[in-house]
């Protein structure tokens, strides 16, 4: 009986040796190892924003990801060619806004919609004016936060073209980024398009450029005529360390005549002179200095090429307004700004271009009062300095082939709308 006694704790015994050394086996398993140095917890991935105040992503890498619309091809240059990008989520190789260092660029996002046409990404940013330079803080989604997930400070401006505000040359919601086209306008057989190395679009008013720009066939879309905060926005990042860091962008200065008689520039530079480049790829090449980053990756022909329209007017009563521009003035109340245009004030009294000029001076992001001293060749690099007045109540950007002397990206000027020669345009995208 002793015996078994024994043998019973004995066996008990062996139980418990082994519970024991299964729990502690199960123990030393689940046990994370921890790495020297902070918590992973407190280093979360470089493509996630940190800091507790982090909104939700929309794929926030250094700026934000670039919305592709249906039908929209990421591409990246690549062997003298684009090449269409596979993954745009995966490979980000095709875009890299880092700030300029020595001859290297950044890469401006780029895309090809259906219809052949080129788009250029431009993200939300804050910016700062200081000394003829433009500094930039890229934001996180819809927020005023950088990378960082930091309120931006309070010597730094949330560009309008980004925001809500209308009156200031925003959209009818806080905004990502926009779409520009790379190009100035052209056209084909299948009507409007935005290519290299081909005729810039012109002989038409300026409503026309803007029911044109409007009736572009992108679904869950709302392309336009390029508002003057956009072109703001564009000249900023292109002046920034992000793009040309302080140089000024060359002047597209090829011009051509064509078969009817008629004048027009040649997108993208063309051969340099006197017409087309002998492809679209040495078109692109040869005239990288007229892009806004210096390389292929930027926005092309926004200094010389056409004088571009912009969708902007003053409403003075003058009769232009609705010869040239009816569809643009009588989209909305034809005296306030909307999403797709921006009307700026005058001076009712005098009317003149100094005196209207003087009555927006506290206008920001436009890259005209900003940039300026005053109306003459006042711009920042000697660029034209004119503003709306009189029977000229409409804005246009960049200069022209046709008149040397100003052109720039900085360069503003008025004009009655009508058709002519020298007068062309590009579009820009909101994704919806």
């Amino acid at each position: 009986m002793e015996k078994k006694d024994h043998k019973a704790k004995f066996i008990l015994g062996l139980i418990f040796i082994l519970i024991l050394g299964i729990l502690l086996f199960l123990t030393f398993c689940s046990k994370k190892a921890e790495p020297e140095g902070p918590s992973d917890k407190n280093n979360p991935p470089a493509e996630t924003p940190t800091g507790s105040k982090s909104p939700e992503s929309s794929g926030f890498m250094e700026v934000n990801k670039p919305a592709l619309l249906e039908g929209m091809t990421a591409i990246k240059w690549e062997n003298n060619d684009w090449v269409d990008v596979k993954d745009p989520d995966k490979d980000t190789t095709w875009y890299d806004y880092s700030k300029k260092i020595g001859e290297e660029a950044a890469k401006w996002a780029n895309a090809r919609t259906a219809d052949g046409s080129y788009w250029v990404w431009i993200p939300r940013f804050a910016y700062k004016i200081s000394q003829e330079k433009v500094d930039i803080i890229f934001l996180q989604n819809k927020t005023t936060l950088d990378k960082n997930s930091e309120e931006i400070k309070d010597d730094y401006i949330l560009h309008p073209a980004f925001s809500s505000n209308v009156e200031q040359g925003g959209w009818n919601e806080e905004i990502t980024g926009f779409w520009v086209s790379k190009f100035e306008a052209a056209k084909n057989e299948n009507g409007l398009v935005f290519l290299p190395n081909t005729y810039s679009y012109n002989n038409i008013t300026i409503g026309e450029a803007y029911t044109l720009s409007k009736s572009l066939p992108y679904e869950n879309a709302s392309p336009h005529l390029i508002k003057n905060s956009e072109w703001g926005a564009v000249a900023y990042l292109a002046t920034s360390p992000y793009g040309r860091d302080g140089v000024e962008v060359s002047a597209n200065l090829t011009k051509t005549t064509l078969a009817d008689g008629t004048t027009t520039s040649v997108t993208a530079g063309g051969n340099g002179t006197d017409g087309l480049a002998s492809t679209p790829q040495d078109a692109l090449e040869n005239n990288k200095d007229q892009s806004t980053t210096g390389n292929i990756y930027g926005v092309y022909d926004m200094a010389g090429g056409l004088w571009e329209r912009v969708a902007a007017y003053i409403h003075n009563g003058n009769d232009n307004l609705l010869l040239n521009g009816k569809s643009m003035v009588e989209e909305g109340d034809p005296k306030s700004s909307n999403a797709f245009k921006t009307v700026y004030a005058h001076n009712a009294a005098e009317d003149t271009n100094e005196a209207n000029y003087n009555a927006n001076k506290s206008r920001g992001g436009d890259a005209m009062f900003e940039t300026s001293s005053g109306v003459g060749y006042l711009s920042w690099y000697g660029d034209e300095s004119s503003f709306m007045f009189g029977n000229a109540v409409f804005l246009h950007r960049g200069g022209t082939t046709l008149d040397n002397p100003g052109v720039g990206i900085f360069t503003f000027s008025n004009t009655p709308g009508m058709a002519g020669n020298p007068l062309g345009f590009r579009s820009t995208i909101i994704v919806k």
